[in-house]
């Protein structure tokens, strides 16, 4: 490099020459761009290009973050909260399931990870009793925590659950009949025994396509199709199951073993 040529950088002021002008100029981006998020920006693509790095200067390191764990009850029936909500964000999301939440099992128990470690608010929130998954209670009740590494236990905590969806769980294990109907980001099963739930299905859909099971030919040709099936699984529930957690029970089917094409008003009965 020709001599008096020498750069120099208008922030930090300083700069250091290398034998030759490819490391002179990877030399002055790296020091001329000492703040905030073009450093970071401009190192990590060096990084990428295998460019060795000059002493002293680092990327900014990444927050460090850790999990609140605890459990929910009802100051009213002293009871664990079923299907509630601990959320990092106010007001909840739509569809809790969908955020960085964390939900109680049936102990009241629950546990929120990835939060960054400090002083932090965390949001109680539970499925309502009127069955709307966007209809979110508790919404204003704030938790004031202090996020520790290595975790942080808040033990139990009373709020009330007057208006939360407190339906006993299930867990039925056998034969199902009823009607099945799929579409765009549907799976929907209408139970005979009771019509009454939102059911999602899912289940081994390949192995179901090889088996010797015939579909009927609407389940081609019609976008959204509608059969009376009978087929063995699970059945679980209540929650927040399939698209926008918008069923409250999940059937996991295992095998199909009879299947004959319905009118579409059955499934939408």
């Amino acid at each position: 490099m020709a001599k008096g040529l020498r750069p120099r950088c208008s922030q930090c002021g300083r700069t250091r020459l290398r034998e030759d002008e490819a490391s002179l100029r990877v030399q002055y981006m790296l020091e001329c761009v000492c703040r905030g998020t073009m450093r970071t920006l401009l190192v990590s693509v060096l990084v990428g290009t295998g460019v060795v790095l000059v002493p002293g200067l680092r990327a900014q390191e990444t927050p460090a973050t850790s999990t609140v764990s605890g459990r929910l009850f009802d100051t009213t029936t002293n009871l664990p909260i079923l299907r509630g909500w601990i959320c990092e964000s106010y007001p909840p999301t739509r569809v809790p399931a969908i955020g960085n939440c964390g939900q109680t099992d049936t102990f009241g128990r629950f546990s929120v990870g990835k939060l960054q470690v400090g002083p932090l608010d965390l949001w109680v929130t539970c499925n309502s009793e009127s069955r709307r998954f966007d209809s979110p209670v508790m919404a204003r009740v704030v938790l004031h925590v202090e996020v520790r590494r290595g975790g942080s236990d808040l033990g139990r905590i009373d709020v009330d659950g007057t208006h939360c969806d407190q339906r006993p769980l299930i867990y039925r294990v056998g034969e199902f009949v009823g009607y099945y109907s799929s579409g765009f980001e549907s799976s929907r099963f209408r139970w005979s025994a009771d019509s009454t739930l939102r059911i999602w299905v899912t289940g081994p859909w390949e192995t179901v396509h090889r088996s010797s099971i015939r579909w009927p030919p609407s389940t081609r040709e019609n976008p959204q199709p509608c059969v009376l099936v009978r087929w063995y699984g699970t059945l679980a529930g209540p929650g927040q199951y399939g698209h926008l957690g918008a069923s409250d029970y999940l059937f996991t089917f295992d095998r199909v073993a009879e299947v004959s094409e319905a009118p579409r008003v059955a499934c939408s009965e």
